[in-house]
């Protein structure tokens, strides 16, 4: 199992993924030890001298005014804990998913500690490390969603609970380090960040099927047009379908029906090529948060500093922008599809029916309403992502910490948003595929497809309407259950196994 050192500047998405998994296990740097070691006698010196520091030596939020004796402070760290863990008890959970969550973001508050620049003691880091490692993380009942977007007090303070026992107490300003992050928005992030780079791995193979099933000239696509374009992610995506269709008969010259495809065919470069952009936007700004100090107060030496890097703005912010590059996707994906079972623009019977006989008629996807359930999927979609257009961000009557605060950026609802909206956007892809294979199924032109995209072709024609009689009632299940890819760098992808 690969071992992942914290130091505090170098952890990668891959990493949290990897650890969140359980597939690696993490360590601390030996300068990020001395940092801490250090650190914390800093803040022991400053509680001799009876400095004022926010959170250390007073209380924090509301009532940051009250001083703590060197008798209280103790206390209060566990007493200010166990009141900010104040739980719905929720018991409708996916434990596994809050597992894999709960240990990516104690990765990431651990990376924040390994600055140095909190008020921790070195034995605290390696509890929560064993913890970790150990696999025992807590994840029953630890309610991720109870999260406003200025750093995730609640759940942070639930995973924290775990930490306490008879032998091992908080310290000075530990419980605020514990609590003063974004890590369960940021690791939740991380991961629909991942799933949204899977998602357009698989809405390209879809688009693939669509020029095959619609016979549609692929020029877009071509080194010509391609070399004409200053936009990188165009030219990704660009590559990715070349990839994809190399030893397509399409490709070659006059097999193609048409000089020229619809929009939301010919612009389909530029529409993947803005998800591709916004998700590796999105990345590099959880990057930044992930491998920045998010705790109050930041500790410099001997300089305390109140306010500390856990706004999460322009991590909401380019979140958003891959849910609104989702959104268009899913639009000009149901065009698409739609484009498949018109004979105005496939040359095939309306519906993708078999024949002009009495009995082919009711052979067609139009016939199973899937146009319908295509139309249901879509409009599920387009509501997610126009509740993350809108989302509030100021707090009503300025009423959050009791009229402290208010402003939050929603990053924990936007990324909620994110993870329902991805689930729902595949079925439109998938559904974009599967009427595309049933063109190919009528046209009788597997053959003429890539090697590449052939074993995806044959598990759509499996689960294909065309395979049943009549009589027998069709379930989208197998199909919706079919796209599994997983290839970040949007290369040849993976095909189904």
């Amino acid at each position: 199992m690969e071992t992942i050192v914290l130091d505090g500047n170098s952890l990668t998405t891959d990493q949290i993924i990897n650890v969140g998994d359980n597939k690696a296990s993490v360590a601390i740097s030996q300068q990020s030890k001395q940092k801490i070691i250090t650190t914390w006698g800093t803040v022991q010196k400053a509680i001799l001298e009876l400095k004022i520091i926010y959170g250390i030596t007073t209380m924090f939020g509301s009532d940051k005014d009250q001083i703590l004796t060197k008798e209280q402070i103790q206390a209060f760290n566990q007493i200010v804990l166990v009141q900010h863990a104040t739980s719905l008890c929720s018991k409708v959970q996916n434990d596994s998913k809050i597992k894999k969550i709960t240990r990516a973001a104690w990765t990431i508050l651990l990376n924040g500690f390994a600055h140095g620049k909190s008020s921790i003691r070195l034995e605290l880091f390696e509890e929560i490390l064993s913890k970790i490692n150990k696999d025992i993380v807590p994840y029953q009942n630890i309610e991720i969603n109870a999260s406003v977007g200025s750093a995730d007090l609640i759940p942070l303070s639930q995973m924290a609970l775990h930490l306490l026992s008879n032998t091992f107490k908080l310290d000075a300003g530990e419980a605020l380090a514990l609590m003063s992050s974004n890590a369960v928005s940021i690791a939740r992030a991380v991961y629909a960040i991942r799933s949204a780079r899977d998602f357009l791995a698989n809405a390209t193979l879809s688009v693939a099927f669509s020029y095959e099933g619609l016979r549609a000239n692929p020029s877009p696509f071509s080194t010509t047009v391609s070399n004409s374009s200053a936009n990188p992610f165009k030219k990704t995506v660009s590559e990715s379908l070349r990839n994809l269709m190399h030893g397509s008969a399409l490709l070659e010259d006059g097999t193609a029906i048409g000089i020229q495809a619809f929009l939301s065919l010919r612009n389909v470069t530029e529409i993947l090529g803005c998800l591709l952009e916004a998700l590796d936007h999105a990345e590099q700004c959880l990057l930044h948060d992930i491998n920045a100090h998010q705790g109050n107060p930041v500790i410099d030496q001997d300089v305390f500093v109140s306010t500390s890097n856990y706004d999460t703005t322009r991590v909401t912010n380019a979140v958003q922008s891959v849910i609104h590059a989702i959104g268009t996707v899913v639009q000009t994906s149901e065009g698409r599809a739609g484009k498949q079972y018109d004979r105005k623009f496939s040359g095939l019977a309306s519906g993708l029916c078999g024949g002009l006989g009495q009995v082919s008629q009711l052979d067609g996807i139009y016939t199973r309403n899937l146009p319908y359930w295509l139309c249901a999927f879509v409009r599920e979609a387009l509501n997610k992502v126009n509740s993350a257009t809108f989302i509030n961000r100021f707090a009503s009557g300025c009423s959050i910490a009791e009229g402290v605060e208010d402003y939050n950026s929603p990053l924990p609802h936007v990324v909620c948003i994110l993870e329902e909206l991805l689930p729902i956007a595949q079925k439109v892809v998938c559904m974009e595929a599967l009427f595309a294979v049933c063109a190919l199924e009528r046209r009788n032109m597997s053959k003429d497809i890539s090697k590449q995209m052939f074993d995806a072709y044959s598990a759509f024609s499996l689960a294909s309407p065309f395979r049943l009689k009549h009589d027998e009632q069709y379930s989208l299940e197998d199909a919706m259950n079919l796209y599994l890819i997983r290839d970040k760098n949007l290369k040849i992808n993976p095909l189904l196994s």
